[in-house]
């Protein structure tokens, strides 16, 4: 299985506009953002732009592997 797990914030681009650049090219591809900064509409956003999932960090891996 291949999936993508990225940050939002990011320098040069953020993981907003990764998930969409990834969904126009490989709209299967499972992609899940992680973020420290749970700013109001994170969540929201990921999930419409098409986020297989979103978590805040410190990640959780014994729930990332569930999600998995």
């Amino acid at each position: 299985m291949v999936l993508i797990l990225s940050d939002i914030r990011m320098s040069g681009m953020d993981g907003f506009d990764l998930l969409t650049a990834i969904q126009e090219r490989w709209p299967q591809l499972p992609v899940y953002l992680v973020t420290a900064f749970d700013a109001g509409g994170y969540r929201e956003r990921a999930i419409e732009l098409g986020a297989s999932g979103y978590m805040t960090k410190p990640v959780d891996f014994s729930k990332l592997r569930e999600l998995i």
